[in-house]
């Protein structure tokens, strides 16, 4: 091979050589970079949503606290123990259960992995209102304030369930119940109503009677 020959093949060498390291990142640039531009997306979409779960999970923690301690300071409210016994104790179990439940909930909230899952946490949480239990003591301080009066045998017997059925009432009693309650209340309280005017009416006419027959009397005398 003569020195042009050699020349000729030294130059192609280094072309094709050239040409190879050029064509690799050419073919391997654009795909790569998509990848990583990917994961990196991914990799950030994880991080955002995780955040958004552990802000939720925060939030459900503090409402279930909440809730507990507002039941806590309840159950040893004026409002409560005042209450007839037998009621009291009921009013105070049924408190002391809804405050289990809540510590339920919380550690529920704490451990949950998904969306899903926090959305089962918070509608139970949304089903306990402590403040139904501001209704049923002030339901049962009326109904107490009814029983101290004379009632008939048929209104007593009716009141004493109406006092039975308060005990069993907690945090996630319906508003329908309550307003039912309520109603009862306002019907016993009404009849309470009309028997002492009844009474008070037999009293003047008694009273009106007796002063009758001290003006004849009197005519008799003169």
């Amino acid at each position: 091979m003569n020195r042009l020959s050699r020349h000729v093949v030294v130059v192609a060498v280094a072309a094709a050589v050239a040409l190879g390291s050029t064509a690799a990142p050419a073919l391997a640039g654009p795909g790569g970079k998509d990848k990583a531009a990917a994961a990196s997306s991914a990799k950030a979409g994880n991080a955002k949503s995780d955040r958004k779960l552990a802000t939720s999970q925060r939030r459900l923690v503090k409402t279930a606290t909440r809730k507990d301690r507002y039941l806590g300071r309840l159950s040893t409210h004026q409002r409560v123990i005042r209450l007839e016994d037998g009621l009291e104790a009921a009013v105070t179990n049924n408190i002391a259960a809804d405050r289990t439940k809540l510590g339920e909930l919380k550690e529920a909230a704490k451990v949950a992995a998904t969306r899903p899952e926090l959305r089962v946490v918070a509608a139970a949480l949304g089903e306990i209102r402590p403040a139904v239990y501001n209704q049923v003591t002030s339901q049962a301080q009326k109904a107490g304030s009814l029983a101290e009066s004379t009632l008939s045998p048929e209104v007593l017997e009716l009141l004493n369930q109406l006092i039975s059925s308060l005990g069993t009432y907690d945090a996630e009693t319906l508003r329908d119940q309550l307003r039912e309650t309520r109603r009862l209340l306002s019907e016993l309280e009404a009849l309470l109503e009309e028997a002492e005017e009844g009474a008070d009416e037999a009293e003047d006419e008694d009273t009106e009677d007796e002063v009758d027959e001290e003006d004849d009397a009197d005519d008799i005398a003169v």
